[in-house]
């Protein structure tokens, strides 16, 4: 059996600050290393073979609180970086929804058809994540991975876990700081999730993306 583990990185200064961080390197706060720590400790209950990151430090610092436990090097691939925002990275939600209402409007109602102005769209995040998943599940069949990565990143290979393909990301929630999504597959073709968003560990430490975004 394969089984996949999915990630979101802890707390970051810009989430903190309640902007759209898309491909910026922002930190962890001092929470979020935090909430990476417990949730490190709730993957002891399954051994890790592979760790995999986006190679943005927010999520290679959350990966290595798990290496650090199972005693397992973190391989870092910009393939699981967030998705590139344009000119919408940096900015406030709020200051998003007034000034590039229309693109907002679809990235709202239609995930999987949005295009941030600037970036990348989701079908490329998709894509690119996507390949890079099925590249490691093909080098490690049989065992658990775990890929620490982004909230939208997260969604897109959730799709594909999930069997929706790139037009069903929109149907994937967001989860938050720190959460545990776990997949597994006999045959590496379907898979069944025998958890999604799981958070129950951070106690009164858990934090969520704005509803803006």
């Amino acid at each position: 059996m394969t089984r996949i583990i999915l990630v979101r990185h802890g707390q970051s200064e810009s989430n903190l600050k309640g902007i759209f961080t898309g491909q910026l390197d922002y930190s962890l706060t001092d929470l979020g290393e935090r909430q990476a720590e417990k949730m490190a400790e709730y993957l002891d209950k399954l051994k890790i073979d592979a760790i995999f990151s986006s190679d943005l430090s927010r999520a290679v610092v959350t990966a290595n609180k798990i290496a650090t436990r199972q005693g397992v090097e973190v391989v870092k691939s910009p393939a699981f970086r967030e998705i590139n925002a344009g000119v919408w990275q940096g900015m406030e939600f709020d200051d998003i929804v007034s000034t590039y209402p229309k693109s907002y409007e679809v990235w709202k109602q239609d995930l999987a058809k949005s295009h941030p102005d600037g970036g990348e769209s989701c079908k490329e995040t998709y894509e690119r994540a996507v390949a890079k998943l099925k590249e490691i599940i093909k080098e490690n069949d049989g065992k658990t991975i775990c890929i620490v990565f982004h909230a939208v990143v997260l969604r897109c290979v959730a799709s594909y876990l999930y069997g929706k393909g790139a037009k069903g990301v929109g149907k994937i929630g967001y989860v938050p700081n720190c959460s545990v999504s776990i997949f597994e597959s006999n045959d590496n073709k379907t898979y069944t999730c025998t958890e999604f968003g799981t958070y129950s560990y951070l106690d009164g430490m858990i934090t969520e993306l704005s509803d803006r975004i």
